[in-house]
């Protein structure tokens, strides 16, 4: 495999990683949602037994919407769980691939003939868990994952007693039930979305993290922004496709819709400003390292039918969009 294939392989496990993650977290949602219905079930069936729904008492609602705050409290600490797991493992999978990956390209495409041996250090973990709580967007991952459960709990408070004060007969608890899944169905896709980012933020630190050993072991590389071909490329990161990057200070540098970023999804100051987070949250590109004199001369593109096709690497990704979908950017 060239290098080309290995770096698309690598960023490829990333984002199945990213699915398997999304899918667990489908499971936990789905499954925490069944339980908030069911103690609101049991809710509604002990008011009715009394005969008289209004004769429902504040003590016995308050008692509810207590535990269904807490079944989103826990649902928050298991997601947390389960993110931190996949962001743990894009980190180390990247890292390590990545400088053998490098390792291979240079005996094979600069005719070293095997001699040359790039040998990473271990992962410490505390490094990775102290780059878990890097901002992103002006905020850490608790405090968006805190964000998504309190807007879940007000939003579940506010539809189940205003519900019940209305007096649903059992016949209408179908309303109170479609109002939770909607509670939960937005809160499981901005769980998703923050899973993606994170996950993906891994990708970027881990394959920074080994770019930073290589240098140190004397690898030279060029940076290369590299753009997902598809109908989804935001603007900004269609214009910044193939961009290389200027070395400041040691470190590459790329201009992206008016923000400086080392790689995607990590700014070069993190200021927290809209503009900033525009650029960074649910970011699909990657950056090419390229060890000097290696060159990738072909990538992929996402057709308007849905398959992918190889095309020149010198292609840009306005043009792309532009021939594909006529879309002008």
């Amino acid at each position: 495999m060239s290098l080309k294939s290995d770096e698309t392989y690598i960023y490829n496990l990333a984002i199945a990683n990213v699915e398997a993650t999304n899918k667990r977290l489908y499971g936990l949602y789905k499954e925490s949602l069944r339980k908030a219905e069911g103690d609101l079930i049991a809710f509604r069936l002990k008011l009715l037994r009394g005969g008289v729904v209004k004769s429902f008492t504040e003590e016995r609602l308050m008692k509810l919407i207590s535990e269904l705050k807490k079944e989103i409290a826990t649902l928050n600490i298991k997601s947390t769980a389960i993110i931190r797991s996949g962001y743990t493992q894009n980190y180390m999978t990247t890292y390590y691939m990545q400088g053998y990956a490098w390792e291979k390209s240079i005996n094979n495409d600069l005719v070293f003939k095997n001699d040359y041996f790039l040998s990473l250090p271990a992962l410490d973990k505390k490094v990775i868990n102290a780059s878990f709580d890097k901002r992103i967007g002006g905020h850490v991952f608790k405090d968006r994952s805190l964000r998504v459960q309190r807007a879940m709990q007000y939003s579940i408070q506010d539809a189940v007693a205003q519900n019940i004060i209305e007096g649903q007969s059992v016949k209408k608890l179908s309303k109170n039930l479609s109002q939770l899944n909607d509670v939960y169905d937005k809160g499981l896709k901005q769980t998703e979305r923050i899973a993606r980012t994170e996950l993906l933020k891994a990708y970027s630190i881990g394959q920074d993290t080994a770019r930073v050993e290589a240098e140190d072991a004397g690898v030279e590389f060029e940076f290369i922004w590299s753009s997902r071909l598809d109908q989804k490329l935001r603007p900004d990161h269609a214009i910044a496709d193939r961009q290389i990057a200027l070395i400041v200070d040691g470190e590459p540098v790329f201009n992206v819709g008016g923000v400086q970023m080392n790689s995607p999804r990590l700014p070069v100051v993190e200021t927290g400003s809209k503009q900033e987070a525009a650029q960074v949250i649910n970011c699909r590109c990657r950056r090419l390292n390229l060890p000097s004199g290696i060159a990738p001369d072909t990538r992929l593109a996402k057709k308007k039918s849905g398959e992918w096709e190889t095309i020149n690497a010198d292609i840009k990704a306005v043009d792309y969009i532009k021939r594909e979908y006529n879309i002008t950017i």
